[in-house]
């Protein structure tokens, strides 16, 4: 009976563990990621700036930016957009505009006063 309990625990989590991954997969099958933030999923209709992108990582943590362009998105579509994306990568909300994961801050910034508009994302190592 012991037996058959830990096999049946076993294909449970094996069932669980591929159902995450697909998950994640298909979450990053639908979009590509920022150059210089791989992690992080590029809305589409952004156009990424190879001129606003750093990434250094130092024992203290990574320090990392990144930006694209917009035109005829909504911003409030771009941070909806992340807030229902992000937590599949493990990113919790901290208000509007900021991220928390592994130690890592991550904050989006949607800056609209020219067409097209930009939007500019940091990642830097928590207090």
């Amino acid at each position: 009976m012991k037996n058959i309990h830990r096999v049946l625990s076993c294909v449970l989590i094996l069932i669980l563990a591929v159902c995450f991954f697909m998950t994640k997969a298909q979450a990053q099958g639908t979009t590509d990621f920022f150059d210089s933030l791989y992690d992080i999923p590029r809305m589409p209709g952004l156009k990424e700036m190879p001129e606003f992108s750093l990434n250094f990582e130092s024992p203290q943590g990574r320090v990392a930016e990144a930006g694209a362009t917009f035109s005829g998105v909504n911003p409030a579509d771009i941070l909806r957009f992340y807030h229902q994306v992000l937590p599949s990568f493990g990113w919790q909300a901290r208000g509007e505009v900021f991220f928390v994961r592994d130690g890592e801050i991550l904050h989006i910034v949607v800056d609209e006063p020219d067409t097209p508009g930009i939007v500019r994302l940091y990642i830097s190592p928590s207090p």
